[in-house]
């Protein structure tokens, strides 16, 4: 799968899952909740499947990437 693709689908996915949560339409919203994390995991299994790569070293890249995004520090720490 083109990341480009799951990529462009995944954040307005997640945000119609909220907006059917905020209209009471539950099923629906894990229906695209669902969707968005089988995206993820699929994208991912490739990934995998693609490159096999140091652990260690992913994990840094993976802190360094979030670190950009401003999360919570604690959450860079645990990793």
């Amino acid at each position: 799968m083109e990341q480009a693709n799951w990529t462009s689908v995944l954040s307005p996915l997640l945000a119609l899952a909220l907006q059917l949560e905020g209209e009471g339409q539950y099923n629906l919203a894990k229906l695209a909740r669902a969707t968005a994390d089988a995206l993820g995991r699929r994208a991912a299994y490739q990934r995998i499947s693609a490159e096999r790569y140091d652990l260690v070293a992913e994990i840094e890249r993976i802190t360094e990437a979030l670190a950009r995004l401003e999360l919570d520090e604690d959450l860079l720490i645990a990793f």
